[in-house]
């Protein structure tokens, strides 16, 4: 291999996830996950992503602190058009629909506004539904 390609780099990518998956990541507590490659001609960058057991991600943390921030309770199972739903997740760069909520049943994600998000999954009780 003279130069990084994208076929080589498929190849290499399998090779490195079989290396990765002999790693003893039980005895250390971790989860290791090989994530995005850039490459030029004569280099190539792969993300690797290393997880501590029970640690929570930084979404989780984003969510949790934005949850807060708007009164928002995430155990909260809200019902709409007859369907049960949960909130999965806060996307800061989505300005318009930055929340990710999971039809329970399905496991389908759709997305809401904050004013939705407050209206259906309000810590506080709301007095004007019906």
């Amino acid at each position: 291999m003279t130069k990084f390609d994208r076929p080589s780099l498929r190849i290499l990518r399998s090779d490195l996830e079989e290396l990765l998956a002999t790693f003893n990541t039980s005895k250390h507590g971790i989860k290791i996950e090989l994530g995005g490659c850039n490459y030029s001609d004569g280099e190539a960058t792969f993300k690797l992503k290393v997880t501590k057991n029970g640690a929570k991600t930084r979404v989780q943390e984003l969510t949790e602190q934005m949850a807060r921030l708007e009164e928002l309770d995430l155990s909260k199972i809200a019902n709409l058009d007859g369907d049960d739903y949960s909130i999965s997740e806060f996307r800061p760069k989505a300005s318009k629909r930055p929340w990710l909520i999971t039809k329970l049943k399905t496991g389908q994600l759709f997305t809401i506004d904050t004013e939705t998000a407050k209206r259906h999954f309000s810590i506080k009780p709301n007095v004007f539904s019906t």
